[in-house]
């Protein structure tokens, strides 16, 4: 890699994805230090054989200032190159490539790139909701660790340096993408899986999740019955049984209206059952109302001429959001699209009978707040 083909990623470690509430907590010097053994136990290197250091660091939990100088020190490295990285969601990409400039620029051998990503410990007198709103609001959140406020693992970045990791988005929404830019970017993707075809089959998280491939069609037959065969499936056969049951797509279990009883509802109580709008303020979703919408159709006569006509707009009643209404007009009915109340649950990009929406990110990593979480 790198500019001139001469630099190489030749060893790495990663945390398995985790969530907060279940993560070990680790300061970061320690994850630096653990993480790093293995990256290096990897490579087939000593702590000696490393002459640089990539870190992200600016919001460094116990060393703010001192960064990547204490982590050096921390790690005993005699360092030629030090360099801090804070892009938001693109700073392990940033890392990798500022290493290889280093390495293809004479100025050090060997450059070992690391983020922490674990949760700090909270203090006795910190409030870890004071983190969800630093990482909506745009708020420091220092006395939080870094960068676990600005990533979402193992989904990527959501926090506040959501301009840098957006900025591909941004440019699409405004300028647009032709065909040909498209296709580039899915012939481009299709190249770089296929150098190494092999990665993600031998990778663990391939076994994993090869091992509970099975449960959602065993659970298909009802609960009981799904329990019990994918209990056997994971205690007899321990996730190696030697068949693999499919599943098909939802949008193709919707039937026609016309074949369908309609189904009255009853109105909410208020105490076991709420309103759509009532539920929707609850989730303190957020979009700016100037912004280009992010729930996409790639035709827009689909809705009426098809949707409307066979399913009688399935939309209006799958959305838990109530963000697509029909409204009827003199001119004819037509689908408004109330993108600001979307809680992001990508049901109508799953569900859609002909697939004609496609679910994008929104700008700035607007959406829904869970605080209660």
């Amino acid at each position: 890699m790198g500019l001139k083909g001469n630099a190489a990623i030749v060893g790495a470690a990663q945390y398995r994805p985790e969530k907060y509430a279940t993560a070990p907590r680790m300061f970061h010097l320690e994850q630096v230090a653990d993480l790093a053994g293995q990256a290096l136990a990897d490579a087939g290197l000593k702590a000696s054989d490393i002459d640089g250091l990539v870190i992200h660091g600016p919001q460094f939990h116990e060393a703010q200032v001192f960064v990547p100088a204490m982590a050096a020190e921390y790690l005993g490295l005699s360092l030629n190159f030090a360099e801090v990285v804070d892009l938001g969601g693109c700073s392990s990409v940033a890392a990798v490539w500022r290493a290889a400039m280093a390495v293809e620029m004479g100025l050090c051998q060997a450059v070992l790139c690391v983020i922490p990503a674990r949760m700090a410990p909270f203090g006795p007198d910190e409030d870890p909701s004071w983190m969800a709103r630093a990482m909506r609001f745009g708020g420091h959140s220092t006395a939080f660790g870094a960068p676990e406020a600005e990533f979402d693992l193992p989904y990527g970045h959501m926090g506040q340096n959501t301009g840098y990791a957006m900025i591909a988005q941004r440019y699409a929404a405004k300028y647009g993408y032709d065909p040909v830019a498209m296709a580039k970017i899915a012939v481009d993707q299709r190249t770089n899986a296929l150098a190494n075809p092999a990665a993600f089959r031998d990778s663990w998280l391939y076994a994993e999740l090869h091992k509970t491939r099975n449960f959602k069609p065993y659970m298909k037959k009802g609960l009981y019955l799904g329990s019990l065969l994918f209990g056997i499936d994971q205690v007899v056969f321990r996730g190696k049984a030697p068949w693999t049951l499919r599943n098909s797509a939802d949008h193709d279990k919707l039937k026609p209206a016309a074949e369908c009883a309609k189904i009255n509802y009853p109105k909410p109580d208020g105490v076991l059952t709420f309103d759509r709008l009532s539920s929707v303020f609850l989730s303190n979703t957020n979009h700016e109302e100037e912004q280009p919408c992010h729930l996409q159709l790639k035709d827009g006569a689909v809705p009426i001429a098809i949707n409307l006509a066979k399913y009688d707009a399935p939309e209006q009643r799958y959305c838990p959001a109530g963000v697509y209404e029909i409204v009827h007009e003199e001119a004819g009915p037509r689908l408004q699209i109330n993108a600001q109340n979307c809680v992001h649950c990508k049901t109508c990009d799953i569900k859609d009978p002909t697939q004609n929406i496609n679910w994008v990110v929104p700008q700035g990593g607007e959406g829904p707040i869970y605080q209660g979480m």
